[in-house]
């Protein structure tokens, strides 16, 4: 079983929540042809195809074990929306993403826009990272899937940036940067 870290292994977790850029899917491969062409192609197209998009590599093994460990796995991240779902539609982790807990900033702020004609930088200030609001909505959609409570310290946010840890740390939640990590796989 894996050891996050001193305090932390999988052991304790309910709930793994992943960034995508730089961290689930590794910068280069968005950047690159085959990642710019499925940002240009469609996500349920993509869904129809073996994955394109490879992860980054140290992540496999800890999907892998959380998934046997049934904790739940989803996607925290103010990329934006399209490109987010695109990206997961075509990679290799998304047979471990529970497509319940996939929390995309940019959603919220284009909803807040044009169902309730909010202004769309000021609804994504309160849903973008470090702002705790996406956080707790994946907290309470996975108390609901799991039917008992999860809580903050069951969490843990795996991310690439001081503005991810900021966000963990302001909900609650148990952080561990990608860098750390991949010493430990």
């Amino acid at each position: 079983m894996i050891k996050m870290n001193e305090q932390l292994d999988l052991e304790n977790l309910e709930l793994i929540m992943y960034d995508i850029e730089g961290t689930l899917i590794l910068e280069e491969e968005l950047k690159s042809p085959t990642g710019i062409a499925v940002v240009r192609g469609n996500c349920l197209q993509h869904l129809t195809q073996k994955p394109t998009i490879r992860i980054n590599e140290g992540l496999k093994k800890l999907l892998v074990e959380a998934k046997e460990a049934e904790i739940l796995q989803g996607i925290l991240s103010g990329y934006a929306y399209q490109f987010g779902i695109n990206y997961l539609s075509a990679c290799e982790a998304r047979e471990f993403i529970d497509p319940r807990l996939i929390f995309l900033a940019h959603k919220y702020a284009w909803e807040g826009m044009v169902l309730e004609g909010q202004d769309y930088g000021e609804v994504l200030k309160q849903y973008d990272k470090p702002a705790q609001k996406m956080y707790e909505l994946a907290r309470k959609t996975a108390t609901e899937i799991k039917g008992k409570e999860i809580t903050p310290m069951s969490c843990l946010y795996i991310g690439d940036s001081s503005t991810d840890k900021e966000g963990a740390d302001n909900a609650g939640w148990n952080y561990l940067d990608i860098t750390e990590l991949e010493k430990r796989l």
